[in-house]
């Protein structure tokens, strides 16, 4: 975690550089992009595992170990994000059964990276998961905040205010099941590409984002029965203070083998861009 949190701080500075004002020479930019790409290359050699195919050396610990590769870009920029992938995929199906195996850190981007690589049926399985250890048995036993281990202890020994393990999962509801992201600062520019699932889920979803360009209300409904079954209907609404928006309607669904997923239904991606409207 200390080494992803450090190369995280000098991918910032590389972006961040050139936005100060007054300007910093371009060389301070350079100079922090050149050390995230030192360190990346850094992090590969140090916690890539080639008998496991995996990073780290505790495959019980898969998805702490992984998720963090995938989430700074390292596995891509190395080549090993297929068998990354296909490790994760590996341990929900046969360690885990799509539970939660994670800290305070990779809870908050497991879900987002899992639905950011094609993994989305298993991030939702994981998000609805209602036994120990999950978010849903902590609503099981009426948590109306987030604990500070996935247990909870019945005596007080620890707190029962921990945010950060379940702050990713309002964020990759409105990523991945809204759909929403800016591609603009300050909302000029949004896209609203939603993510379906047939068999987990859920069949229908509104919501309303209140960004400081005005409400942004976005709805959709799976039909599941009759001569529509397994199409989408979809509603947006966009205030006049965003200049452009991008929407990716669902196309029907299909089954696809795609790995490292077994074989599902789902929208292929590339369907969904072809029948985006601006």
């Amino acid at each position: 975690m200390a080494g992803y949190s450090y190369v995280q701080i000098l991918k910032a500075m590389s972006t961040l550089a050139p936005l100060v004002r007054p300007p910093l020479p371009r060389s301070v930019a350079a100079r922090y992009k050149g050390l995230a790409s030192d360190a990346m290359n850094a992090f590969h050699g140090t916690f890539w595992n080639q008998r496991l195919n995996a990073y780290g050396g505790d495959s019980g610990a898969a998805q702490t170990l992984n998720i963090p590769g995938l989430d700074l870009g390292v596995a891509f920029s190395h080549g090993v994000a297929a068998q990354v992938l296909q490790h994760l995929q590996h341990d929900l199906e046969n360690q885990t059964n799509y539970h939660l195996r994670v800290g305070a850190v990779v809870s908050k981007m497991l879900l987002r990276t899992l639905s950011e690589h094609g993994m989305h049926t298993s991030a939702l399985r994981v998000a609805q998961q209602e036994d120990e250890p999950s978010w849903g048995y902590w609503l099981s036993q009426n948590a109306s905040s987030c604990w500070e281990a996935w247990p909870g202890a019945t005596d007080g020994s620890t707190s029962r205010n921990h945010i950060f393990l379940c702050g990713g999962v309002g964020e990759w509801l409105w990523k991945h099941a809204v759909g929403l992201t800016p591609t603009q600062p300050g909302f000029e520019a949004i896209r609203i590409a939603p993510e379906l699932d047939p068999d987990y889920g859920p069949g229908t979803l509104n919501a309303t984002f209140h960004s400081v360009k005005g409400a942004i209300h976005s709805s959709w409904t799976l039909e599941q029965s009759g001569s529509h079954a397994g199409s989408v209907s979809m509603s947006v609404d966009i205030p006049l203070g965003v200049q452009t928006a991008t929407i990716v309607v669902p196309k029907p669904f299909v089954t696809s083998p795609k790995p490292p997923m077994p074989a599902h239904q789902v929208c292929g991606s590339a369907s969904e861009k072809e029948a985006s409207l601006t």
